[in-house]
C-alpha cells in the first residue's frame, strides 16, 4: 500500500463497527482451519424460534442437544471428556444469555481445555446440531453465507470513501479511504484551467483506487451484492471503474453524505436489502405456485412437503416465518410423521410427539444441503394460501 500513500491516499483497512460478531467468509476459512490433536472441539448449532425466542422450547432442544453427547462419551477420554462438559457448561450460559437478548438463532464453537471459545448469532435458522471432533464443524456458516450472502455498500465523495461489509442484520466497516484532492479555485484562464484538470485529476485517481479496493474486498470475501451511495454524478463516475465483476454485482444506488453515521448507513442498506430479499421471495413463491399448480417440481402444504423431504427431493424449502405445527418422531430411525399412529411405518420403532415438527423438517432439510428461505412481510399471505411451508424440487417421482 506504500505506492497509494505516495499519490496522498490514507487507507485505514479493517477500521471496523460490529454490531455483534458478523459472519464473513474469511473468518469462517480461518475457524475451519482450527485443529486440536490432543482435545476435541465441540460446535453447537440452536433455533431458539423463529419469529423471537421460546424459552421453553429453547431449554428443551439444548437439553436434548447435550444428551446427544452422552451417546458419544465411550470415543474419548475421561480427560477429553472434562473438557467437552466444560464446553456444555460454557454453551448453557451463552444460550440463556441469548434468549434474555432474544437472538432467532447462534452457533458457538468451544474446546475449555485449549481456552478456545468462538460464538455468533443470527436472524435466520442455522438448524439444532451438536458435534464433536478435533476441528470446528463449519458447513452449516458455509450454507449461511451461500443463502444469505454478503453484501458491500461504498459510500463515495471526491475526497474520501468508505467500505462496509452487511451480513444478515450485522455491518462492520471495512476501509476508510481519503485522497489528497485539491479543492476548486476561483482564478480564471489557462490558471484555473489547470487547477481544474489537477482536480478531476485527483478524484479520477481516487474514484479508481476505491474501485480496486472494493474488487479486492470481493475476492477476499466474495460478496453477492453491491450497494453505492453518494452525489448522483460522483456515483455515475465511481460505476465507469468497477470491474465487470463489481458491475453484475450492482443493484442499487442510493443519495448519501460521506459522514453519515454507521447506523443510518446500515439503516439505509438493510432497507434496500430487505427490499431485494423480499422481491426474491417473491420470485420463489411464483415458481413455486406455478409448479404446484402444473404438478412439476413444486409441493405445498405439510403432508406433501414432508413427504418430499423423505425421498431426499427438496431443493428448496419455503417456510412461512413463524409457521409451527404438531408432529413425531421416530426415535430409532427418525423417520417423521403427522399422521395419528403409535409406531413408525418404516421401522416399528417408537414415535415421540413433537410440538413443532417445523424444526426437525428444517434441520434434515439443511442436513441434505437444501436451501431454506422464511417468507416474510407482504409475501406472507400468499404463502399461507399454499400452506405455510413448500418445496420447489430436485426431481419428481411418479405417484
Amino acid at each position: 500500500m506504500d505506492f497509494l500513500a505516495d499519490l496522498g491516499y490514507n487507507i485505514n483497512e479493517n477500521f471496523t463497527l460490529r454490531r455483534g460478531g458478523m459472519l464473513t467468509r474469511k473468518e469462517v476459512e480461518e475457524l475451519s482451519q482450527y485443529r486440536n490433536e490432543e482435545f476435541p472441539v465441540t460446535s453447537f448449532y440452536l433455533n431458539m424460534g423463529k419469529g423471537g425466542p421460546d424459552e421453553g422450547q429453547t431449554m428443551i432442544r439444548l437439553k436434548n442437544l447435550l444428551a446427544q453427547v452422552e451417546e458419544e462419551r465411550d470415543r474419548w477420554t475421561k480427560g477429553q471428556m472434562e473438557s467437552v462438559e466444560g464446553d456444555m457448561d460454557r454453551i448453557r450460559a451463552f444460550v440463556r444469555d441469548q434468549v434474555m437478548r432474544g437472538g432467532q438463532s447462534l452457533a458457538a464453537f468451544s474446546c475449555s481445555a485449549a481456552d478456545f471459545w468462538r460464538t455468533y448469532t443470527f436472524p435466520r435458522p442455522v438448524g439444532n446440531h451438536i458435534h464433536l471432533d478435533h476441528e470446528p464443524y463449519v458447513k452449516p456458516l458455509f450454507r449461511l453465507l451461500e443463502q444469505y450472502g454478503l453484501y458491500c455498500t461504498v459510500l463515495v465523495g471526491k475526497g474520501k470513501a468508505r467500505i462496509f461489509l452487511l451480513h444478515l442484520d450485522e455491518i462492520q466497516e471495512r476501509s476508510d479511504i481519503f485522497g489528497a484532492v485539491p479543492g476548486r479555485h476561483d482564478q480564471g484562464g489557462w490558471a484555473q484551467a489547470r487547477l481544474q484538470r489537477h482536480h478531476d485529476d485527483r478524484v479520477m485517481r481516487h474514484l479508481k483506487t476505491t474501485a480496486d479496493q472494493v474488487f479486492d474486498l470481493l475476492q477476499e470475501e466474495g460478496f453477492a451484492k453491491l450497494l453505492i451511495g453518494g452525489t448522483e454524478e460522483l456515483v455515475s463516475q465511481f460505476q465507469e471503474y468497477l470491474h465487470p465483476y463489481l458491475r453484475e454485482r450492482l443493484v442499487a444506488t442510493f443519495p448519501m453524505g460521506i459522514t453519515t453515521s454507521a447506523k443510518k448507513v446500515q439503516d439505509q442498506s438493510l432497507a434496500i436489502v430487505r427490499e431485494i430479499e423480499e422481491r426474491e421471495e417473491g420470485e420463489l413463491l411464483e415458481r413455486l405456485e406455478n409448479e404446484v399448480g402444473a404438478h412439476r417440481m413444486g409441493v405445498a402444504g405439510l403432508g406433501p412437503t414432508l413427504r418430499a423431504l423423505q425421498r431426499g427431493q427438496i431443493l428448496t424449502l419455503l417456510v412461512n416465518e413463524g409457521f409451527s405445527a404438531p408432529g413425531k418422531r421416530c426415535m430409532e430411525c427418525g423417520h417423521l410423521t403427522i399422521r395419528a399412529e403409535e409406531r413408525c411405518s418404516y421401522c416399528g420403532g417408537e414415535l415421540q410427539p413433537m410440538e413443532d415438527i417445523v424444526d426437525e423438517i428444517m434441520d434434515q432439510a439443511f442436513a441434505q444441503g437444501c436451501q431454506v428461505r422464511f417468507i416474510t412481510g407482504g409475501n406472507k399471505a400468499r404463502m399461507a394460501q399454499l400452506g405455510d411451508i413448500g418445496a420447489l424440487l430436485r426431481y419428481t417421482m411418479k405417484p
